[in-house]
């Protein structure tokens, strides 16, 4: 039995569990709670009211508002990280050096790279296993689109489209790790955020947050392949879909991941395929139960921190990218 503490008591951590519309379970203590090999002894958050109302609901009598005197008293396999990403840094580290196995932490890794880099060295140098909750790597239908593309049943991919609704590291972070995890590294990338201008100044028109306004980029893989990276924030519906054209036929995954279309080409068109039988299960328990695999049997994470880290050196740069349009607009009508 492995003991894990959950440092933050929101949304991800517990809250959303039982919500109209979500799979179950749909949060880090519900897929433990559901696996026969983790316990969660023990939990933290900084806030007295989230604290007493995630133990009092999970029942957890071990919740402490200081997670170092939890990581100093438990004794814990397995951390998982639901605070907010401001936090991620510190929280990491110090888990690291706690004599914990495993870290699950939430998306995106950090606030950015340079934080990131010294997260995965310290958690090399300390043997502890770092997973990203990127949580389309546990996705049936994205796993059996990537076994697609690794077996060219289609061909060769031409171009894959990312829709997403939300801002850029909520759930950008999302499609772009899921756009690279099925067609490896990007070589070039040109983003911007929509806009417009009000009296004279230009206005984020696609705000998330203050924060998190949502990008659209170009992203050119590095085999050739043409990426499209859509975000909005005006939709008044979820979206997270991709649509992947190969020499040979097509994938569509659509509806948040939870339907997959397929086409072959037939005499120059685009002909629908039979739907296949794909059982979609929890990503989040098919994360947990990776996770154990990893520190029973010594296998590899699906979604490492330096996965992590790359994706969010993607949004660095399509940030980036977005600064320098912005400075050296060659044409407006």
């Amino acid at each position: 039995m492995f003991k894990v503490g959950i440092i933050g008591c929101g949304r991800i951590a517990g809250g959303f569990e039982g919500d109209i519309g979500r799979e179950s379970p749909c949060t880090h203590i519900g897929a433990y709670n559901l696996n026969s090999k983790t316990n969660v002894t023990a939990i933290s958050d900084n806030s007295k009211d989230a604290l007493l109302n995630f133990s009092t609901k999970w029942n957890i009598n071990n919740a402490y508002l200081d997670y170092r005197e939890m990581l100093k008293n438990e004794h814990l396999d397995i951390v998982s990280v639901c605070s907010n990403e401001d936090s991620h840094f510190q929280v990491v580290i110090d888990a690291a050096k706690s004599g914990a196995k495993l870290i699950f932490c939430e998306k995106p890794i950090a606030k950015n790279t340079t934080q990131a880099k010294e997260m995965i060295q310290c958690c090399e140098e300390n043997q502890v296993k770092l997973v990203i909750n990127h949580s389309r790597r546990w996705h049936n239908n994205f796993i059996y689109a990537k076994k697609q593309i690794d077996s060219a049943a289609f061909g060769k991919i031409v171009s894959i489209t990312g829709r997403y609704t939300s801002g850029l590291r909520v759930m950008g972070t999302h499609m772009i790790d899921i756009m690279s995890f099925l067609c490896g590294p990007v070589i070039s990338i040109s983003g911007v955020k929509k806009e417009k201008e009000i009296k004279g100044k230009l206005k984020y028109s696609e705000n998330f947050s203050n924060n998190d306004p949502s990008y659209s980029a170009l992203l050119n893989f590095n085999n050739d392949i043409v990426g499209f990276l859509e975000g909005s924030c005006h939709k008044k519906y979820l979206l997270f879909e991709l649509d992947i054209h190969f020499t040979d036929g097509r994938i569509s995954i659509i509806n948040n991941g939870q339907k997959i279309d397929l086409w072959r080409h037939n005499k120059g068109l685009l002909s629908q395929l039979p739907d296949v039988n794909i059982k979609l299960n929890s990503t989040i328990m098919n994360a947990v139960n990776s996770n154990i695999d990893c520190l029973e049997f010594g296998t590899e994470t699906p979604s490492s921190g330096k996965d992590g880290f790359y994706a969010l050196e993607i949004i660095e740069k399509i940030l980036r990218s977005d600064l320098i349009h912005n400075k050296e607009k060659v044409w407006k009508n």
